[in-house]
């Protein structure tokens, strides 16, 4: 029998994972993650992962858009602590770069069918996309993915 909180953080560990296949930067994902849950709360909810995709995307688009019209001064990495590093790290650096080579939607794509396991239906309807469009960007960016890694292996 699993309990509220084990579902609760098995929810922000999918949450996270999605965010981290949209942006491919941790601190990002986190930084959406966190936002995304926020925007959640004030509403009352509901706490379920189609919800929770939905909010985390629109995050995502939100702060893309807000970005490329506002330039922002990084600040100097010496000057933060990380108490918890929550960072999923990939088991193959060639995959990683690999995966940090496809845009971002193609990497939307491939998490929301081969980790979320959604079909090409229901990953249409969720991005309002036509179901024969996101079959062939999903076997593009398959292909594409192939092409990388097998240029990886053989360097």
């Amino acid at each position: 029998m699993t309990s509220i909180s084990d579902e609760f953080d098995e929810l922000l560990h999918r949450g996270y994972r999605y965010s981290l296949s949209l942006t491919h930067n941790s601190e990002m994902a986190q930084d959406i993650l966190q936002e995304a849950c926020l925007k959640i709360s004030r509403r009352g909810g509901p706490w379920n992962v189609r919800y929770l995709v939905t909010t985390i995307r629109n995050t995502y688009i939100d702060q893309y858009r807000r970005a490329s019209k506002l330039h922002f001064i990084p600040l100097d990495d010496a000057d933060l602590v990380d108490d918890i590093d929550i960072t999923l790290h990939l088991v193959d650096p060639q995959l990683e770069l690999a995966l940090a080579q496809l845009r971002d939607e193609e990497r939307e794509l491939l998490y929301l069918s081969a980790v979320e396991g959604y079909s090409a239906s229901e990953i249409a309807k969720h991005t309002k996309r036509p179901r024969g469009t996101i079959l062939s960007a999903l076997h593009r960016a398959k292909k594409k993915l192939q092409k990388l890694l097998i240029e990886y292996v053989s360097e």
